[in-house]
């Protein structure tokens, strides 16, 4: 037995060095946000979110039970939404599998003022927490949607770009939220 689990770890170790090897960085597959005070260690501290792919451990079409092995019990769970405070996620369910994975930087915008922490956020093009509206406008093109919610408690624009939707609040024009989903079919 001790020679099973010498071996077993051997090439999970191997396997993460050799797939750290150059190319794109891949979601960690892991521990997340800790669940403690403040905003904790983040989903791997390589945790990206990858249009319309994944973010962090979590990919669009999981089950939910995948997304509970992954993470964990949710702090809240209504059937549409597992909800993941602490680790600053929330997964959207549609037809019994991942919809949507929303991430949230941990601050109050728009409607939103639920408890978050802080998903230590890293796209694959660099940009992150601090990104503003012109620089994901740089990143990603032309936006295929584009709104305010200047009503909202807390002021806040969104930009979705096919696959990734970004919220910027209005007052500091920081991002303080985005979507993970699937690219919309052409109309």
């Amino acid at each position: 037995m001790a020679r099973f689990v010498a071996v077993t770890l051997a090439l999970v170790v191997a396997g993460g060095l050799v797939g750290g090897c150059g190319g794109a960085a891949a979601p960690v597959v892991g521990p997340s946000n800790g669940g403690g005070g403040g905003s904790g260690a983040a989903v791997g501290a390589r945790a990206t979110a990858i249009p319309g792919r994944s973010a962090g451990p979590i990919e669009l079409g999981m089950a939910p039970a995948a997304v509970r092995a992954a993470l964990g019990v949710p702090d809240s769970d209504d059937g549409e939404f597992m909800q993941y405070y602490r680790h600053g996620l929330s997964i959207a369910l549609a037809g019994g599998v991942v919809d949507a994975i929303h991430v949230y930087r941990g601050v109050p915008g728009g409607y939103e003022n639920e408890p978050w922490h802080e998903f230590r956020l890293r796209l694959p093009n660099g940009l992150g927490w601090e990104a503003t509206e012109a620089e994901a406008r740089a990143a990603y093109g032309a936006a295929v949607a584009a709104g305010d919610l200047a009503g909202a408690p807390i002021p806040s624009k969104w930009v979705d770009f096919g696959g990734i939707m970004f919220d910027f609040r209005i007052d500091d024009g920081r991002m303080f939220h985005l979507v993970v989903m699937a690219p919309r079919a052409a109309e």
